[in-house]
C-alpha cells in the first residue's frame, strides 16, 4: 500500500535508489508498480523524471533482467520477480499484491463464517 504521508526528498530517493538496485533498472513504470509514492511526487519535486533521476544517480537506460510482455494479465510472484528468497524483510510487491493484501484476508475470513 502506498504511503499516506509526504516524503522527504531523501526518502523519495531511497525508495528510488531501492528499486532501482532490485529491478536493475528504473523507469517511470516501474517506480509507478513498485514505488512507495507517486511518481508525480518525484516529477514535482525535482521538475521532471529525468532530474529526479539524475540527483539519484540512476542511469535512464533499461537494463532489465527479465522481459515481461506488456500484456501480462495476471500478476508475477514478486519474490520471484526481484529474484530474492521468500524471507527477504524488505517486504516490497507490486500494487497486485499490495491491493491484493486488502481484501484476501476479509474475503477468507466471510467464506470462513459462510463455511462453518
Amino acid at each position: 500500500m502506498r504511503e499516506t504521508t509526504t516524503p522527504t526528498n531523501e526518502e523519495l530517493i531511497a525508495d528510488m535508489l531501492a528499486i532501482y538496485h532490485e529491478l536493475g533498472y528504473l523507469t517511470c513504470s516501474s517506480y509507478r508498480t513498485y514505488g512507495l509514492y507517486s511518481e508525480g511526487i518525484a516529477e514535482r519535486r525535482f521538475g521532471t523524471w529525468r532530474r529526479a533521476c539524475e540527483i539519484a544517480n540512476i542511469p535512464m537506460t533499461r537494463r532489465s533482467k527479465k522481459v515481461v510482455a506488456l500484456t501480462t494479465t495476471r500478476c508475477i510472484h514478486c519474490d520471484e520477480w526481484f529474484d530474492r528468497p521468500k524471507d527477504d524483510p524488505s517486504h516490497r510487491r507490486c500494487k497486485t499484491c499490495r491491493k491484493a493484501a486488502q481484501w484476501v484476508q476479509p474475503v477468507q475470513e466471510g467464506w470462513e463464517t459462510i463455511a462453518c
